[in-house]
């Protein structure tokens, strides 16, 4: 996937945006994401879930299930319909602009991304918070949201191979001047000791090839079943969102 939006350009980062991606698919980012927005959108606060990822579109499966959206975010791109006109309500205070899953080679012209983060950065204003779903990786098109977010949440597992694609993401983001905004999430977690060793492994191999210190991540435990009804996984997703609202609130002091 191509995109394209000027540093120059780009929104300042919002503290109410969040950004869920991890370096590798099929780790639980998306239902993470979803699970994230849901949580936040509790006791009807406005809350928006932008699927991000072109490519799969697994929030939009998730918050639409068997009812798919017919405008999504690609008709913005194309400039043929406005960021509020494939807004679709999902619950509670939650709302969702979807994508539908397109080719991998999908170019999203310059003035179409610009587009699309200039009409989020705006709407943020007026929400609780805005969670952005995104595939991984840190392209282009990813780099927009990164730069808009106050907090990016990498989704890892456990096992090696996902770890050594969670540190070349948070490699790419030290060369971009991002890792300060990164917040692992080791999911997945059978332990305790399952995250800690997660947060040792990786946390050394950045700290000696790049010189990041990385914060202990948070733990989300191996489902039972589906997520939504796996009180441990609702539990801990809760506690990332506590973090979240904790941040933003220690932000507005300090502002």
């Amino acid at each position: 996937m191509r995109a394209a939006v000027d540093a120059e350009s780009a929104p300042p980062a919002l503290r109410n945006v969040f950004v869920v991606t991890s370096g590798r698919r099929r780790i639980g980012s998306s239902t993470i994401a979803y699970q994230l927005a849901q949580t936040l959108a509790m006791d009807d606060k406005e809350v928006t879930l932008l699927d991000g990822d072109l490519e799969r579109a697994g929030a939009t499966r998730l918050a639409c299930g068997h009812d798919p959206p017919t405008k999504v975010l690609a008709d913005v791109c194309a400039g043929t319909l406005t960021l509020a006109e494939v807004l679709r309500p999902v619950r509670n205070g939650l709302q969702i602009a979807p994508s539908a899953k397109l080719a991998a080679d999908i170019h999203v012209a310059r003035g179409g991304a610009r587009r699309i983060v200039a009409a989020v950065a705006q709407m943020a204003r007026n929400q609780t918070a805005v969670v952005v779903d995104l595939a991984p990786g840190l392209s282009p098109w990813n780099l927009a949201w990164w730069q808009l977010a106050s907090t990016v949440c990498v989704v890892t597992t456990p096992d090696d191979g996902a770890l050594v694609d969670t540190y070349a993401v948070v490699k790419q983001a030290a060369a971009s001047d991002l890792v300060a905004k990164v917040r692992l999430v080791a999911n997945r977690c059978k332990s305790s000791h399952d995250a800690d060793c997660a947060h040792q492994r990786i946390g050394q191999t950045c700290f000696r090839f790049l010189g990041e210190l990385l914060p202990t991540p948070l733990a989300l435990p191996e489902c039972d079943g589906k997520p939504e009804r796996d009180e441990h996984f609702q539990g801990a997703v809760a506690g990332l969102a506590l973090q979240l609202g904790a941040a933003r609130a220690s932000e507005l002091q300090a502002a």
